[in-house]
């Protein structure tokens, strides 16, 4: 949904998260907003939280090949240990700090990072190498697509006002229809009566005279 395609709602609206509608068709195209706001910012959720969780799934993939690395000791020199382990420390480093914090999550950033892990060469890195290209691949199509839509990058849904006269709302002028209709008329014979504190509100005497 391009913001171009949108008859009623504006860029202000969506920052704000506020429209104010006057007639049906503006409703109705208030409410196909939200519906679609809701299903990019569930897409965009899901993809976060599969990036998350793959994480956390090749850190301990990364951390296995540690593990071998340090169990088998089966090289010609222990420099060739030190340069491996190294290596896995950088390639932590780096995805953690340019994937993650810096939020660089291009295909092209996943390639270089997981790079380094050529050097590790051990089996269980080969999987992580080709999940990255793969997820970077995937979120970088997304957000492509994604930041051409309205919406983007909160995709917050819109609250939906009915007030007709928005600026005599503003100043506080309007009043509920509704209320006004339910208040009672005012009984004619209420300045006669004495307050309910002093008489149980019966009439004065001398006021009754007058009358």
């Amino acid at each position: 949904m391009l913001l171009s395609e949108l008859e009623y709602i504006t860029q202000k609206n969506i920052d704000e998260s506020l429209i104010n509608v006057t007639s049906a068709d503006a409703y109705s195209e208030a409410r196909e907003y939200n519906i679609y706001a809701y299903g990019m910012y569930g897409r965009k959720r899901r993809i976060q939280i599969e990036f998350l969780s793959w994480t956390l799934i090749q850190f301990c993939l990364v951390f296995l090949s540690v593990f071998i690395l340090l169990s088998t000791r089966s090289f010609s020199s222990d420099k060739l240990l030190v340069l491996k382990l190294i290596a896995a420390a950088i390639y932590i480093f780096m995805y953690v700090y340019f994937i993650i914090i810096k939020k660089i999550r291009t295909l092209k950033m996943n390639l270089i990072v997981s790079a380094i892990l050529v050097i590790v060469g051990v089996l269980p890195v080969y999987p992580v190498i080709a999940a990255n290209a793969l997820i970077g691949r995937t979120y970088e199509k997304f957000m492509k697509e994604a930041s051409e839509q309205a919406g983007y990058p909160h995709f917050a849904q819109l609250k939906i006002t009915y007030i007709r006269d928005a600026e005599s709302a503003e100043d506080g002028v309007m009043e509920d229809t509704a209320e006004a209709e339910e208040k009672k008329e005012e009984n004619p014979f209420d300045k006669f009566r004495i307050r309910p504190e002093d008489d149980n509100g019966m009439l004065k005497n001398n006021d009754i005279n007058d009358i």
